[in-house]
């Protein structure tokens, strides 16, 4: 015997008790060449129901896949070191994956372990640290599992957050910030969308079109003058209010100007109805305003254009002849609704709101 051979050390047979089996390697599984299970670890007696004899009363071989004898399989799996995985039956959701080692005696041990679907096991099966062997991460998995959700949960927190505060800060770009109405950003974009959705239509010239009215206090700079910038701030916030309320669905109030007011009515293309809605929104604008201690009174004109008075409306135009038959109000004596019935020519006026 040379000095090599001498050297040489041969590892003694280690005679493991199903207690220190079970300690070592809780998920473990002992089958029989006909799959006949008899031996489990604490935590796979767990998975497997009381009337489990065979390995498939309680799981599907997903992996390897080969349409072979039980005992070819597990043989060649062991051999090849080949991962094996499960399925447990009735529950898809939980799945084993590990390894196959063939014991001296013809059985086989599979040691098992839930991988990707640990954190679904652990739930299902009401799994504690105890069900996992000391040499396990599966509780560092779990918590990483855990902090990562944890975290998606607060990111898609912050993702409905900035979206509301984005939404909320766009909203505030096309708000006029004392009355709350729209401002002139606002105000272009209502003309652009009512202008778009009677483009390209024949009722856009037969009842499908949109009104712009344009609402001027008159008298307001002695409410400032008589009473200070608080009592007319009070006045402008009362006259928002009344064009809301005069507003349906679709329409847009907007204020652009210090005491200018701009109105897009959709559908409203009726000279009758139209000079009717202008003189209540007068009469409600007459209505005196407390201001602290005094009360402030102011009336407003009225000028209105119609989208079906052009054959291309835009929004300058609508916006221009609207102002002129504002100025047409004003000169025939304030208080009163005038609406354009072609563009640039004669004005058609209405009796002042008060008679």
């Amino acid at each position: 015997m040379n000095d090599n051979e001498r050297n040489v050390v041969v590892p003694k047979p280690v005679l493991l008790s199903a207690e220190d089996l079970a300690a070592l390697l809780p998920q473990h599984l002992l089958v029989d060449a006909k799959g006949r299970l008899f031996g489990a670890g604490p935590t796979a007696r767990k998975i497997l129901s009381e009337n489990a004899r065979f390995l498939h009363d309680a799981f599907v071989i997903t992996r390897p896949a080969k349409p072979v004898p039980l005992e070819e399989l597990l043989t060649d799996s062991a051999l090849h070191n080949e991962r094996i995985e499960l399925r447990m039956t009735g529950n898809e959701e939980v799945k084993l994956r590990g390894h196959v080692v063939r014991l001296a005696d013809g059985t086989f041990l599979l040691n098992m372990g839930f991988g990707m679907t640990l954190p679904e096991a652990v739930r299902k099966l009401q799994l504690t640290d105890g069900d996992f062997a000391a040499s396990s991460h599966a509780m560092e998995l779990l918590f990483l599992h855990e902090a990562n959700r944890e975290f998606m949960r607060e990111l898609s927190l912050f993702n409905v957050r900035l979206n509301d505060a984005r939404r909320e800060a766009e909203s505030r770009s096309y708000t006029d910030p004392l009355t709350g109405l729209q401002n002139r950003r606002g105000l272009e974009q209502a003309l652009e969308l009512a202008i778009d959705a009677t483009r390209g239509k024949e009722e856009a010239r037969s009842g499908g079109g949109f009104a712009v009215a344009q609402v001027d206090l008159d008298h307001f700079k002695e409410v400032n003058d008589l009473y200070g910038h608080a009592a007319g701030d009070e006045v402008l916030r009362h006259v928002a209010r009344v064009l809301e309320n005069a507003t349906r669905d679709g329409d847009v109030a907007a204020r652009i100007g210090g005491d200018e007011f701009v109105m897009v009515l959709r559908g409203a293309t009726n000279h009758k109805s139209l000079r009717k809605l202008g003189q209540r929104i007068i009469s409600e604008i007459k209505l005196p305003v407390e201001c602290g201690h005094n009360r402030c009174q102011v009336s407003a004109s009225i000028g209105i254009a119609i989208s079906t008075s052009y054959d291309h409306p835009t929004a300058e135009q609508l916006l221009a002849d609207s102002d002129s038959a504002l100025y047409s109000s004003k000169r025939d004596g304030r208080g009163r609704v005038s609406i354009l019935t072609a563009p640039q020519n004669q004005l058609t006026s209405s009796l002042p709101a008060s008679l």
